[in-house]
């Protein structure tokens, strides 16, 4: 009976995520919501994910439905820059 040895191999490092200064102007969502301006640091593999990831946010504190096509209008108001921030 052979016993299991450990893999000479180490698992790859793990580096954080890159920081994103997110913006999203205030705006409505049609038929009737108001989304407010908002600003947020956080930390995410690209700006795109890390502007999905707010307006997601936004919607839910202002009570709009999640819906793709409602997330699309407002995607359009938001901005992403790389912050100096690190993690």
């Amino acid at each position: 009976m052979s016993v299991a040895r450990e893999s000479p191999r180490r698992a790859p490092e793990r580096r954080p995520s890159p920081m994103w200064k997110v913006t999203i102007a205030g705006h409505d969502v049609p038929p009737r919501w108001r989304v407010p301006a908002w600003t947020v640091t956080l930390g995410a593999s690209t700006g795109d994910a890390a502007c999905a990831q707010v307006v997601r946010w936004a919607h839910r504190d202002a009570g709009v439905a999640p819906l793709r096509s409602l997330l699309a209008v407002s995607l359009a108001h938001a901005h992403a820059e790389r912050s100096q921030v690190t993690a």
